[in-house]
């Protein structure tokens, strides 16, 4: 959408200037230089420069420049409670009520139009994987497994031999890691595993960082006619057409990995493959759901118990109906992901007050709800 008031127009001969003209989506303002040609049948855009970008709501009527600073100051103070509480309440420590108003708490700035664009959002996850890296650093796990929740669905899994990741994607620009915290992540991996082609789920610039440190990539098959099939074979591809350093996991394939069995389940988001991935380590097994969400995948969730004694679900907050996927899968231990999505519309963000509406029906299983960067412990059997 265009907005030209109060931009100066220039006019010579047969072009014209127009600036500071708005260009708004949901998620950013764009102030353009634009020049404007005159032909027989009118005039026509001819060109456009990029003067300056910011959050949209510096190009709604109404608000501006004093709005974005106030939400700037109001994230800022909602931060840093949230953050000093969820420290001080860990999740395998404090308390459980104090860790549920900083959750709920976090919805807020994390639903605004342009939460990707404030630095206080920014400084929040950046900080927050700070943490992360350091924990995983330092950590043994002599028994069970040790799992970090990263950006958004992403996670690291530590068992007392080894240890890989799961849609391990740096987040939404401008709200992202460094390239030195995504490489000190990757240095702790043995192996990533991606369980469909979106953008929040599988991050080139982490796939290209993987594949030079020579960590197995697993992934779901190549959607047809994909915008990710040019990318990849520019990035990965050999003489012989195949992705170096990606392996196409067909859905129901099973093998094995330095040392990590898995299983990648056929699961589905509308018409896209979208791999469940079940991986076994040291005696412990684990399922990451990515984005599955279609109804007739049920004819094998419902059954997933009875083919493997599954210790950890990590779902997707808001994968239809998840009270029959936890039973499905029977797992001893829950612990969503995908909430406050910052890549979705802000109206499609899940909140952390629907994994709790979700999960506090469930009695009969633990869970956990996870803010990026958060760790907790889950015992072997």
């Amino acid at each position: 959408m265009y907005g030209i008031g109060g931009a100066r127009i220039t006019v010579h001969d047969t072009l014209a200037f127009a600036a500071p003209v708005t260009v708004l989506s949901e998620w950013r303002s764009i102030s353009l230089r634009v020049t404007f040609r005159r032909e027989p049948v009118g005039w026509r855009i001819y060109s456009q420069e990029v003067i300056s970008t910011g959050p949209p709501e510096l190009g709604m009527a109404g608000l501006g420049e004093e709005y974005v600073a106030l939400m700037e100051r109001c994230a800022s103070a909602n931060l840093t409670w949230v953050q000093r509480s969820l420290r001080a309440n860990p999740p395998n420590g404090g308390s459980r009520r104090l860790r549920r108003d900083a959750l709920l708490r976090l919805d807020e700035p994390l639903h605004l139009l342009s939460a990707p664009r404030l630095r206080p959002i920014q400084d929040f996850l950046t900080s927050n994987i700070d943490s992360a890296l350091a924990q995983m650093r330092r950590e043994r796990v002599t028994e069970g497994a040790t799992i970090w929740k990263l950006y958004n669905h992403g996670w690291v899994i530590r068992t007392p031999n080894h240890t890989w990741a799961h849609d391990f994607c740096e987040g939404q620009e401008p709200a992202v890691m460094t390239d030195a915290q995504i490489d000190g992540i990757l240095d702790q991996v043995e192996a990533l595993f991606l369980s469909h082609w979106h953008g929040d789920h599988s991050s080139p610039p982490v796939m290209k960082r993987a594949i030079a440190r020579g960590i197995p990539v697993l992934t779901s098959s190549l959607p047809p006619n994909s915008e990710w099939i040019a990318e990849l074979h520019r990035g990965f591809g050999d003489s012989t057409g195949s992705l170096r350093g990606i392996t196409l996991v067909q859905p129901g394939g099973q093998s094995e990995v330095r040392g990590i069995r898995y299983h990648a389940y056929p699961g589905h988001q509308g018409d896209l493959t979208n791999n469940v991935f079940t991986v076994i380590a040291d005696g412990m097994t684990f399922m990451q759901t990515g984005d599955q969400s279609n109804d007739d995948d049920f004819a094998w969730i419902d059954q997933v118990k009875d083919q493997y004694d599954a210790d950890v679900l990590l779902p997707n907050v808001w994968t239809t109906n998840l009270s029959r996927v936890i039973r499905g899968v029977r797992p001893r231990v829950v612990i969503p992901g995908h909430e406050n999505e910052l890549g979705h519309n802000f109206e499609h963000r899940e909140p952390y007050a629907q994994a709790f509406e979700k999960l506090e029906e469930e009695r009969d299983v633990e869970w956990h709800v996870l803010a990026w960067g958060e760790r907790v412990h889950v015992s072997a059997r």
